[in-house]
């Protein structure tokens, strides 16, 4: 079987947050994959997210669930430290879908509201000259 190519940026959904057509950055230099939210909020084993709205596209929103599955330290470019919880949600990219482990954190500032790190990206091959190979996000309804 193929390894399904893809380009550095895609449209993907987390199904299991609700998110649909959620535009991500493939990053192979990073190891981990992480989600922007506004709000991150651990009770328990459960962590309550605010995803925001994509500011260029509009929408509302979505307020999401799910297990904490762990909590790791994530060392940025900057050499900045943050601890930050972790969950394991599904992936659909390009049709195919697989379990991947997610940290949530504020994005803010950032191009991109999902980054996808090598971690998830087993068995894709990420063609760095390309984009939305798996295909452009549909438009919504007006």
């Amino acid at each position: 079987m193929e390894a399904l190519r893809v380009g550095w940026k895609e449209y993907v959904d987390l199904p299991d947050l609700g998110l649909r057509g959620i535009k991500a950055k493939l990053d192979t230099g990073a190891r981990s994959s992480s989600l922007h939210c506004t709000s991150v909020e651990v009770r328990g084993d459960t962590v309550h997210v605010v995803v925001p709205a994509d500011r260029r596209r509009g929408g509302e929103a979505v307020e999401a669930s799910a297990p904490l599955a762990g909590w790791t330290v994530v060392r940025s470019s900057n050499a900045g430290e943050e601890r930050r919880p972790v969950v394991e949600t599904t992936l659909v990219i390009g049709g195919e879908r697989r379990r991947i482990r997610l940290t949530l954190t504020d994005r803010t500032g950032m191009l991109f509201r999902l980054l996808l790190g090598r971690t998830a990206l087993g068995g894709v091959t990420v063609d760095p000259g390309a984009r939305y190979v798996t295909g452009r996000r549909r438009k919504r309804p007006r």
